[in-house]
This record gives structure tokens, sequence and C-alpha cells, in this order.
């Protein structure tokens, strides 16, 4: 597994956990840099472009590639591109990203407003090709854009949208939860809201793509979740099920990802201004939870178990679920009372 971070000079490396010399990588990124679980394809997005990068062959695949197979840089109605929140599937075959032109997809009329989510699919073709993941049922132009997307190892692409015209019969105008298959080349919604809301943020798919985790103040989901609060929910794509994980209070949690299969959840509580400061989950922590029984850990703590002095960001779980990793300012976790921004790989202890 390898981690990717940043050197303090934007310019990310790559860390092999069980050793070796940082990797520097060569681009100046935005936000979300995504490694493969292999550790070998890191997706990179930079100022209006998403690249996939081979740490064994140094190539660097742009995937965002036009409808004419070249690299010519698109133009957005605005006189410019947009792309943001690219994913990486973990066997590296598919990326999903959002975007704000029709560029790729003809008759599709995007705003800046309304960015678009998108799937690159490498293995169909030379260049691969570029395909409309927030797609209406109908073949006419969505009439919402959509956002907070992730990726199965399969191509399936979930995502958020307040999409009217996604599927038949969609009249709540809210943000309900998507997932666009590869395979039959549709959408389906998994999760509608009425009276709460979808945290576009905080949604993920698990590598298998039977799992999806998503944050929620919608009344009704499932047993046992508090009413008005902010809960993490999974659902099963199996069997339709929808069930209750955790929760804390108003905060809304930020980032959650999970394991491969699904087994493991990894998120942050949201609290950004602690309401208790002699209370160490008053501050932004990260935790882990085995979401058959139930049981969660923090893992931004100290071998002491004290939890980290300083909010903590949540990076990604590992597809065996065993090791997570997060960033934070914390001077009470190692013997470095150092606060300079650190990056740690924690090792799930639920695992034997």
């Amino acid at each position: 597994m390898g981690n990717v971070f940043d050197d303090g000079n934007n310019s990310p490396q790559i860390v092999d956990r069980l050793g070796g010399t940082p990797q520097n990588l060569d681009y100046q990124p935005g936000p979300g840099v995504r490694i493969s679980n292999d550790g070998n394809l890191v997706l990179v997005p930079t100022s209006g472009n998403v690249y996939v990068y081979n740490r064994a062959t140094g190539e660097a695949r742009l995937a965002e590639l036009n409808r004419a197979g070249d690299d010519t840089e698109p133009t957005g109605v605005f006189g410019g591109v947009f792309v943001s929140d690219g994913f990486l599937a973990g066997n590296g075959n598919y990326v999903a990203f959002r975007f704000n032109t029709n560029f790729y997809v003809p008759d599709v009329a995007d705003g800046f407003f309304r960015a678009n989510i998108y799937l690159k699919d490498f293995g169909a073709g030379p260049t691969g090709t570029t395909i409309l993941a927030s797609k209406s049922f109908d073949g006419s132009t969505p009439d919402a854009g959509g956002g907070g997307q992730a990726i199965a190892d399969d191509g399936d692409v979930v995502f958020t949208s307040a999409g009217g015209n996604l599927v038949p019969n969609d009249t709540n105008n809210k943000a309900d939860v998507f997932v666009y298959d590869i395979e039959t080349d549709s959408v389906t919604r998994l999760v509608a809201v009425t009276t709460g809301q979808i945290v576009p943020g905080s949604i993920d798919i698990s590598g298998d793509g039977r799992y999806v985790a998503f944050v929620s103040d919608e009344p009704g989901l499932a047993t046992g979740q508090p009413v008005g609060h902010f809960s993490i929910f999974l659902h099963d794509r199996q069997t339709g099920e929808t069930r209750f994980l955790s929760s804390y209070g108003q905060s809304i949690p930020r980032r959650v990802v999970l394991s491969q299969n699904g087994r493991y959840v990894a998120f942050d509580n949201g609290i950004v201004i602690p309401s208790d400061p002699n209370d160490p989950d008053a501050i932004r922590q990260v935790f882990v939870q085995d979401t058959q029984t139930g049981e969660r850990i923090r893992v931004s703590q100290s071998r002491d178990g004290i939890g980290g002095n300083f909010a903590s960001d949540l990076g990604s779980i590992s597809a065996d679920g065993r090791f997570v990793n997060f960033s934070t300012r914390s001077i009470n976790l190692t013997a470095d009372e150092n606060a300079s921004l650190g990056l740690f790989l924690v090792r799930n202890t639920l695992l034997p």
C-alpha cells in the first residue's frame, strides 16, 4: 500500500509503507490525489485536467481525452474548463470526475453551476472512452448537476444529484443518492429524501460495488438512527436494505470511505470547533467501524489512547481494511511534538 502526501511545496510524494525513498510526482496537483490498490497508478488532478500517472513506466495518461481522441483541451461554456473530484477505481481501470462542459457527450448543455458526472473507461479502445454517468432516463439533458461521486472497481459510479429526470417519477426536488451501472448503462436511485438532506461530499461505494456509505439527516431511513441528527448509513445494493452505522450529535461527518468488501468504514466525526476542550472527541477525530459487528475504534490517537489535540482529516482505508491514513497537526500522537502537518498510517486493530 502506498500513500500520497504533499511535501509542503505543493509537490506530491508517494511513500511505500514498507520502506524506501519517497517518490516525487512532477505535477502541481489540485485536491484529491488518489492511488490504486496496488500502489502503481496515481490519479493527479491539476488545474483543468486529470492525469493518471504510472509509477512503473513514468507514463501519465490524460483521463479526459476529448471525443476526437487527442489531448486538445476542451472549452466549457464560460470559456474555460472545470474539473474536480476525480476518483480512481481501485484496479485503476476507471476514473470518475465532474466536468462543466458538454465537450465529451453531445447535446448535454452544462453550465458552471451544473457540472455533470463522467466516467472514463481506459479499457475501451486505445484512448479509452468517456461516458456520461449522471444521465437522464429518457435521453434528455439532465436538469441538474451531480456531485460527491465515488467509483467501484467494475466502473459503477455512485453520486448525488437533485435532478428530476435521472429516474422516472423523481419529484422531491432534493439531492438523492444515485448509482450509474456501467453494465446496463442506466441510473438507479438508491436513497431518496423528503425533509432531510444528503451530504454531497460524504459518500463512498465499496470496491466490489455492493455497499454504499453516505451521510444524511433524513428521518426514517433505518432502525436505530437518532432523530434530527446527521448519521452515517450503509446501503446494500444487493438486498436494498439501509442500515444505521453511527452518529455524532449535531456534527456532520465530512468524509466516509469503505474497504473493498464494505466490511469496514472509516470516517471522521465532523467536529471543527471543540464544544468541550477536555473531551478528545469534541475535536474532529478519525474512526473505523466494523459494519457487521458495530464495533468502533478511534484511530487518530496516541499509543496511550489519547485523542489528537488538533483536527484530523481522513485520507483513505486500504482495500483489505487493515490500514487507515489521515493527516493532522496534532502534537500529542507521537514523541515528535512538531506542529507541522503530518501524515499518519494506523493499523485497524478490529482485524485479527
